[in-house]
């Protein structure tokens, strides 16, 4: 199911970084899940480590899941974002980094991109660790 370890995942951050040569304005925040209590098993080690390895900041706790909602895998334009707060300080004037596990319809990365240019982002880049493939039969 995953296609990358945590060191491919690194390799592959540091090459993005290489194009902004500034990995103290960068931050990483996992795109989150619909509940906290998803939100709590999800990548806190990953982002941590990989934050610290990279010398970048660990936006773990800049998206807060203020009312939790049903999972939205494959829906596209619903607003997948609405249920969250995001600290403006943590974004404003940094390059942005969101990773997360899958990339069904990207609907929630869009959106997420989207607030994240309006509360001052230089810049906003997604990488995932695999994408859904719909196949026909």
């Amino acid at each position: 199911f995953k296609l990358f370890t945590a060191i491919e995942i690194a390799i592959e951050i540091v090459a993005i970084l290489g194009l902004y040569n500034s990995p103290e304005k960068t931050i990483l925040i996992p795109i989150p899940a619909s509940t906290r209590e998803r939100q709590r098993k999800r990548f806190p080690v990953l982002c941590y480590h990989l934050s610290k390895w990279l010398n970048v900041r660990d936006g773990f706790q800049t998206i807060w899941i203020e009312e939790e909602r049903e999972q939205m895998k494959g829906t596209s334009h619903k607003d997948v974002v609405s249920n969250l707060s995001i600290k403006r300080r943590d974004i404003n004037g940094m390059h942005v980094i969101l990773f997360d596990d899958i990339l069904t319809t990207g609907q929630s990365f869009k959106q997420l991109k989207r607030r994240m240019i309006d509360l001052g982002a230089k810049s906003v880049t997604g990488i995932f660790l695999g994408k859904t493939v719909w196949l026909n039969d």
